[in-house]
């Protein structure tokens, strides 16, 4: 759930940067899980760190409490279209 959860917000963030009317498909997805995460909402927090002509480099960070205290981080590689 966490996983699909960090793919979604660094779509979405793709989506909100971008212009293109198709969706960015993902190449591949690294996720390092922190910590347990609890029964409470999760908030993500997804930064573009590059963005190329065809493929875009976005981290993803996750947490429920507190910034500080992530639960998951992700770093993803996504066809742009």
């Amino acid at each position: 759930m966490i996983g699909a959860f960090l793919e979604f917000a660094a779509i979405l963030e793709l989506v909100r940067q971008g212009e293109g009317e198709r969706l960015p498909k993902p190449i591949d997805l690294a996720i390092d899980y922190l910590r347990s995460a609890g029964p409470a909402d999760a908030f993500a927090r997804a930064t573009i760190t590059k963005h190329g002509r065809r493929v875009a480099n976005v981290r993803v960070e996750a947490w429920q409490d507190k910034p500080g205290a992530l639960v998951a981080a992700a770093h993803g590689h996504f066809l742009v279209p």
